[in-house]
């Protein structure tokens, strides 16, 4: 699923978690970040979440276009392992 809005942060958290439940119930587990370019670590969450339910249905979480911000906070909270960009 890909995010339309170029912020994803607090304010724009409980949009942008309606439509990752959303998209992984359907069987969607690819977030695409294209054209984001700004977050905090609120993203995190949404991306543990799609993570958590891509390995339940034994799928692997694909993560588009990842901004720069992104992968600082991933690094940071030490989920490289986790979190990985395709």
């Amino acid at each position: 699923m890909k995010f339309n809005t170029p912020h994803l942060t607090f304010v724009e958290a409980s949009k942008a978690k309606v439509l990752v439940i959303k998209a992984t119930r359907n069987g969607d587990y690819t977030l695409d970040f294209e054209g984001v370019v700004r977050v905090d670590s609120t993203v995190l969450a949404l991306a543990l979440y799609a993570y958590r339910q891509a390995k339940a249905a034994g799928k692997e979480l694909t993560l588009l276009a990842v901004p720069p911000g992104f992968m600082e906070l991933v690094k940071l909270y030490g989920l490289e392992t986790l979190l990985k960009p395709h």
